[in-house]
């Protein structure tokens, strides 16, 4: 049995309020004390924008992604990539950039622009291996100096 305090039984009444990050005089709220839940409403993060690193080449999958990108392998019958941008469109992001490399074209050629999962999505190519930080570096244009989210492709 873990020992993390939820919201229902044991611990529950430890919770504390989490303040909301306000950035120009817009509220994003911390899911701290809600892991793994959306918001009660999605309208404050519509204007975030969203980065999803999928540039790796998923060596450590063998033989699975010898002809495939690790985003693309199939979870209940789904692309894990296409989990995560519907995941990431119901929580409010619509606006995404995917950082592309190894076998990026079958990415591409599965997601579009977007519009067939609700959201707009812009492709960067990652030039070689560089790690998470290179690949987040990608993004600058694009998030310009507002807040964004980012997360894994896979």
């Amino acid at each position: 049995m873990h020992n993390f305090p939820d919201t229902q039984g044991q611990g529950a009444d430890r919770l504390k309020p989490v303040p909301p990050y306000v950035r120009r005089g817009r509220q994003y709220d911390s899911f701290v004390n809600n892991p793994g839940r959306a918001p009660a409403t999605t309208a404050r993060y519509s204007d975030l924008k969203g980065v999803i690193l999928a540039a790796g080449k998923g060596t450590r999958m063998l033989p699975l992604t010898a002809k495939r990108p690790k985003p693309l392998l199939p979870v209940l019958d789904r692309p894990m990539l296409e989990h995560i941008i519907t995941g990431v469109r119901d929580a409010g992001i619509t606006d995404l950039l995917l950082i592309i490399a190894y076998l990026g074209e079958a990415i591409q050629e599965h997601f579009g622009d977007g519009s067939r999962f609700g959201v707009k999505i812009t492709y960067k190519w990652q030039e070689g291996p560089a790690g998470t930080g290179a690949a987040t570096g990608l993004a600058e244009e694009f998030v310009g100096d507002e807040p964004f989210f980012v997360c894994w492709g896979d």
